[in-house]
Protein backbone atom coordinates (compact mmCIF):
# COMPACT_ATOMS: atom_id res chain seq x y z
CA UNK A 1 0.00 0.00 0.00
CA UNK A 2 2.50 2.62 0.56
CA UNK A 3 4.63 1.81 -2.79
CA UNK A 4 1.25 2.69 -4.08
CA UNK A 5 1.31 6.06 -3.02
CA UNK A 6 4.75 6.64 -4.05
CA UNK A 7 4.30 6.24 -7.63
CA UNK A 8 0.62 8.20 -7.04
CA UNK A 9 2.12 11.41 -5.37
CA UNK A 10 4.99 12.05 -7.65
CA UNK A 11 1.95 11.23 -10.54
CA UNK A 12 0.25 13.36 -9.07
CA UNK A 13 2.60 16.15 -8.68
CA UNK A 14 3.65 15.58 -12.18
CA UNK A 15 -0.19 16.42 -13.27
CA UNK A 16 -0.61 19.32 -11.64
CA UNK A 17 2.88 20.43 -12.89
CA UNK A 18 1.40 19.65 -16.46
CA UNK A 19 -1.97 21.64 -15.77
CA UNK A 20 -0.58 24.02 -14.24
CA UNK A 21 1.99 25.00 -17.37
CA UNK A 22 -1.12 24.56 -19.40
CA UNK A 23 -2.92 27.20 -18.19
CA UNK A 24 0.62 29.49 -18.13
CA UNK A 25 1.62 28.76 -21.81
CA UNK A 26 -2.56 29.23 -22.58
CA UNK A 27 -3.00 32.76 -20.77
CA UNK A 28 0.90 33.40 -22.78
CA UNK A 29 -0.76 32.60 -26.33
CA UNK A 30 -4.08 34.61 -24.99
CA UNK A 31 -2.46 37.58 -24.04
CA UNK A 32 0.16 37.72 -26.96
CA UNK A 33 -2.99 36.62 -29.49
CA UNK A 34 -4.91 40.01 -27.70
CA UNK A 35 -1.73 42.04 -27.44
CA UNK A 36 -1.44 41.73 -31.55
CA UNK A 37 -5.41 42.24 -31.81
CA UNK A 38 -4.99 45.70 -30.05
CA UNK A 39 -1.86 46.40 -32.27
CA UNK A 40 -3.97 45.52 -35.53
CA UNK A 41 -7.09 47.75 -34.33
CA UNK A 42 -4.51 50.73 -33.35
CA UNK A 43 -3.18 50.27 -36.92
CA UNK A 44 -6.87 50.17 -37.95
CA UNK A 45 -7.29 53.51 -36.18
CA UNK A 46 -4.24 55.79 -37.64
CA UNK A 47 -6.07 54.45 -40.98
CA UNK A 48 -9.23 55.48 -40.43
CA UNK A 49 -7.98 58.77 -38.83
CA UNK A 50 -5.90 59.47 -42.57
CA UNK A 51 -9.21 58.81 -44.70
CA UNK A 52 -10.78 61.57 -42.33
CA UNK A 53 -8.22 64.05 -42.87
CA UNK A 54 -8.25 63.23 -46.75
CA UNK A 55 -11.95 63.39 -46.70
CA UNK A 56 -11.55 67.14 -44.92
CA UNK A 57 -8.83 68.05 -47.68
CA UNK A 58 -11.77 66.98 -50.23
CA UNK A 59 -14.21 68.95 -48.19
CA UNK A 60 -12.08 72.02 -48.08
CA UNK A 61 -10.62 72.16 -51.36
CA UNK A 62 -13.95 71.51 -53.18
CA UNK A 63 -15.91 73.93 -50.91
CA UNK A 64 -18.45 70.55 -50.54
CA UNK A 65 -20.79 73.10 -48.28
CA UNK A 66 -20.96 75.21 -51.06
CA UNK A 67 -20.51 78.54 -48.89
CA UNK A 68 -17.81 80.32 -50.92
CA UNK A 69 -15.12 79.40 -48.53
CA UNK A 70 -11.92 77.14 -48.13
CA UNK A 71 -12.63 75.62 -44.88
CA UNK A 72 -12.89 72.33 -43.04
CA UNK A 73 -15.71 70.39 -41.27
CA UNK A 74 -16.06 70.77 -37.16
CA UNK A 75 -19.05 69.64 -36.41
CA UNK A 76 -19.29 65.68 -36.24
CA UNK A 77 -17.94 62.65 -38.03
CA UNK A 78 -21.24 61.69 -38.90
CA UNK A 79 -22.03 65.13 -41.00
CA UNK A 80 -18.53 64.76 -42.73
CA UNK A 81 -19.33 61.44 -43.99
CA UNK A 82 -22.32 62.07 -45.57
CA UNK A 83 -20.86 65.09 -47.69
CA UNK A 84 -20.95 63.59 -50.76
CA UNK A 85 -18.58 64.67 -53.34
CA UNK A 86 -18.58 64.63 -57.40
CA UNK A 87 -16.58 62.29 -59.75
CA UNK A 88 -16.28 61.45 -63.26
CA UNK A 89 -20.69 61.98 -63.29
CA UNK A 90 -21.03 60.32 -59.86
CA UNK A 91 -22.05 61.14 -56.60
CA UNK A 92 -19.45 59.45 -54.12
CA UNK A 93 -19.79 59.84 -50.13
CA UNK A 94 -16.78 61.16 -48.81
CA UNK A 95 -16.14 58.30 -45.95
CA UNK A 96 -17.38 54.60 -45.47
CA UNK A 97 -20.71 55.17 -43.48
CA UNK A 98 -19.86 52.83 -40.79
CA UNK A 99 -17.01 55.67 -39.51
CA UNK A 100 -20.41 57.77 -39.17
CA UNK A 101 -21.80 55.02 -37.36
CA UNK A 102 -18.77 54.71 -35.00
CA UNK A 103 -18.84 58.87 -34.42
CA UNK A 104 -19.67 59.36 -30.23
CA UNK A 105 -20.94 63.00 -30.79
CA UNK A 106 -22.73 63.12 -34.03
CA UNK A 107 -25.33 66.46 -33.91
CA UNK A 108 -28.43 65.14 -35.42
CA UNK A 109 -29.94 62.69 -32.59
CA UNK A 110 -28.49 59.06 -32.86
CA UNK A 111 -30.73 56.32 -32.42
CA UNK A 112 -28.63 53.72 -31.90
CA UNK A 113 -25.47 53.19 -29.36
CA UNK A 114 -21.83 54.26 -31.39
CA UNK A 115 -20.40 50.77 -33.17
CA UNK A 116 -16.98 50.45 -32.74
CA UNK A 117 -14.94 50.06 -36.12
CA UNK A 118 -12.13 47.46 -35.36
CA UNK A 119 -12.41 48.23 -31.49
CA UNK A 120 -12.37 52.04 -31.97
CA UNK A 121 -15.09 54.96 -31.77
CA UNK A 122 -14.40 57.95 -33.47
CA UNK A 123 -15.39 61.78 -33.10
CA UNK A 124 -15.02 65.24 -33.67
CA UNK A 125 -12.81 67.49 -30.95
CA UNK A 126 -14.91 70.47 -29.52
CA UNK A 127 -15.33 71.29 -26.88
CA UNK A 128 -19.46 72.31 -26.76
CA UNK A 129 -21.84 71.07 -29.41
CA UNK A 130 -21.98 74.09 -32.16
CA UNK A 131 -24.79 76.44 -30.76
CA UNK A 132 -28.04 77.49 -32.74
CA UNK A 133 -26.57 79.50 -35.86
CA UNK A 134 -22.78 79.13 -34.99
CA UNK A 135 -20.52 77.78 -38.00
CA UNK A 136 -20.23 73.99 -38.49
CA UNK A 137 -16.84 74.53 -40.15
CA UNK A 138 -13.45 76.13 -39.12
CA UNK A 139 -11.87 78.38 -41.59
CA UNK A 140 -8.01 76.60 -41.21
CA UNK A 141 -8.18 73.97 -38.71
CA UNK A 142 -9.89 70.79 -37.22
CA UNK A 143 -9.17 67.79 -35.36
CA UNK A 144 -10.71 64.44 -34.80
CA UNK A 145 -9.88 61.55 -32.21
CA UNK A 146 -9.97 57.66 -32.10
CA UNK A 147 -10.58 56.54 -28.95
CA UNK A 148 -10.94 52.42 -27.65
CA UNK A 149 -14.22 51.30 -27.07
CA UNK A 150 -12.98 48.92 -24.57
CA UNK A 151 -9.90 50.75 -22.89
CA UNK A 152 -6.86 47.88 -22.70
CA UNK A 153 -9.19 45.38 -24.53
CA UNK A 154 -9.39 46.98 -27.81
CA UNK A 155 -6.95 49.54 -27.91
CA UNK A 156 -4.45 51.62 -25.15
CA UNK A 157 -3.60 54.35 -26.96
CA UNK A 158 -6.00 57.43 -28.23
CA UNK A 159 -5.21 59.36 -31.49
CA UNK A 160 -5.89 62.41 -32.93
CA UNK A 161 -5.36 63.96 -36.57
CA UNK A 162 -5.15 67.97 -37.15
CA UNK A 163 -5.21 69.75 -40.61
CA UNK A 164 -1.91 69.20 -41.01
CA UNK A 165 -2.43 65.41 -41.28
CA UNK A 166 0.12 64.72 -38.35
CA UNK A 167 -1.30 62.17 -35.78
CA UNK A 168 -0.56 62.50 -32.11
CA UNK A 169 -1.41 59.02 -29.41
CA UNK A 170 -1.49 59.11 -26.14
CA UNK A 171 -3.49 57.64 -23.85
CA UNK A 172 -6.44 58.97 -22.38
CA UNK A 173 -7.68 55.95 -20.48
CA UNK A 174 -10.19 55.59 -23.43
CA UNK A 175 -11.69 58.44 -22.93
CA UNK A 176 -12.75 61.10 -25.87
CA UNK A 177 -10.92 64.01 -25.46
CA UNK A 178 -12.86 67.17 -25.45
CA UNK A 179 -9.76 69.51 -26.33
CA UNK A 180 -6.15 68.90 -27.54
CA UNK A 181 -4.32 67.25 -24.84
CA UNK A 182 -2.80 69.32 -22.42
CA UNK A 183 0.62 69.89 -21.72
CA UNK A 184 0.46 67.72 -18.91
CA UNK A 185 -0.42 64.84 -21.09
CA UNK A 186 2.51 62.96 -22.68
CA UNK A 187 1.78 62.93 -26.38
CA UNK A 188 3.79 61.47 -29.19
CA UNK A 189 3.63 62.38 -32.92
CA UNK A 190 3.55 59.05 -34.66
CA UNK A 191 5.39 59.72 -38.21
CA UNK A 192 3.93 59.17 -41.41
CA UNK A 193 4.73 56.05 -42.41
Amino acid sequence: MADDRKVSVPLLALGIVLVVGGILVGSAFLATRSGKEIDANERAAIVALRQIAAAEKAFRDEDLDDNGDRDYWTADLAGLAAMKIDREGKSLPLLPLVLAMSDLRPLGKRTKSPIPIRGYHYAAIRAEPPEEGEPLTHPSTFAFCACPAEYGKTGRKTYVIDQRGTVHAYDSQGQPPLAWPSQAEPVTRIVDE
